[in-house]
């Protein structure tokens, strides 16, 4: 599969010249500025293709913490779309954040506008975040994770080198040459070099289109599986684009349902309540896993079923098993086996309007207390 890759820069500057969108960045002032809302939802309608959606949480984002709004959508670039389209996360890690140049050519908003339009028309994939959670906790990829700890910087870098190995393996070599500082809380802290990376893919001839993006994200935790996940979808025969998420958001209030998650106060908190209000995923919890963490384990269940769906997906050989390893994976935390994982799944799902009735109470409640405060 190939990518046209030109100069950031050049490739942005050709595309703003014919961009001209009709866009409004401003906000309500009655309405609640929670940053880690405005985040999520941001994500998750770029995942989605919602380009109403997500200019609407950049709005907010960018009225709470517009630096943070910058460095978000970096990695929402490299977390949701990385190998499937190199061109437009370049343009995004390049542009995001270059306040003295986006003012000279149309300004922040006309920019952001721009890099919002690219990536809800781009080709998306989860390959690079599902591939650091599996390598990192899958307990398949455990006897790889004590070898390659100890290995050498000469050793990691020859064994990257091996055709036979599949990319979680790779992306377990890379993150142990670039050092464990990059998220692996699983793993033992060792030094290294994001340097010894690239220089493994100088040697294996890894075109400079996908070494050079891989330069503008090497301070981001996406940085490690970029190649593994590029070189997957370089070798598979078959590739298909699809859309997971065919029906729309269920909306609470201005926020689509699955932006209210588990890094949300108000997803925890309608997390608690549907437990409360759904005695028959209460009971299941209570019988097959009475020592797991239900809130957490409710936040996996509701991102697996909604907060992570792709429009415009790409699938290629290997990426289902994939997608099945990781979610096995974030499942498997608790202590879950894979029967138990599909059964409350389907539990959850067939339970579904409660979870979203939870939310609705929840942010209702903390509405009414926001108001009351001003």
């Amino acid at each position: 599969m190939l990518f046209d890759f030109l100069c950031p820069e050049t490739t942005i500057l050709e595309g703003l010249s014919r961009f001209k969108p009709e866009y409004d960045f401003t906000v309500p002032g009655d309405l609640i500025p929670d940053k880690y809302i405005a985040a999520s939802a941001l994500q998750k309608a770029l995942r989605r293709k919602n380009l109403k959606q997500a200019m609407f949480a950049a709005a907010v984002l960018k009225r709470i913490d517009e630096g943070y709004l910058f460095r978000r959508l970096k990695c929402c670039a490299l977390e949701d779309f990385g190998p499937a389209d190199l061109d437009t996360v370049s343009q995004v890690l390049w542009a995001s954040g270059k306040r003295e140049w986006m003012s000279k050519h149309g300004g922040n908003d006309f920019v952001l506008a721009y890099l919002l339009h690219i990536l809800c028309k781009s080709k998306a994939v989860r390959a690079t975040d599902n591939l650091i959670y599996t390598a990192c906790k899958s307990p398949l990829c455990a006897a790889q994770r004590e070898i390659y700890s100890g290995m050498t910087p000469d050793e990691l870098f020859e064994t990257f080198t091996d055709q036979s190995l599949d990319s979680a393996e790779l992306t377990l070599l890379a993150l142990f040459m670039c050092g464990t500082r990059y998220p692996c809380d699983d793993l033992d802290l060792k030094k290294g070099s994001p340097d010894l990376l690239l220089d493994v893919c100088y040697s294996l001839g890894i075109p400079p289109f996908v070494t050079d993006v891989l330069k503008l994200s090497r301070s981001y935790e996406f940085f490690v599986s970029l190649v593994p996940a590029w070189m997957q979808i370089e070798k598979s025969e078959t590739i298909s684009t699809v859309d997971e998420a065919e029906e729309a958001s269920v909306m609470i209030g201005p926020w689509a349902s699955e932006c209210l998650d588990r890094h949300t106060m108000v997803g925890k908190k309608s997390y608690r309540l549907f437990l409360k209000s759904c005695p028959a995923v209460t009971g299941f919890l209570q019988k097959h896993l009475p020592e797991a963490d239900p809130v957490d384990l409710m936040g996996w269940c509701d991102f697996i079923l909604n907060g992570q769906l792709l429009n415009n997906k790409l699938e290629y050989n290997g990426s289902q098993c994939l997608q099945e390893l990781t979610e096995a994976a974030w499942m498997s935390c608790e202590g879950m086996s894979a029967e138990l994982q599909t059964d409350l799944l389907a539990l959850v799902r067939k339970n579904m309007e409660i979870l979203h009735d939870s939310k609705r109470i929840i942010m209702s409640n903390i509405n009414k207390l926001y108001l009351s405060a001003w």
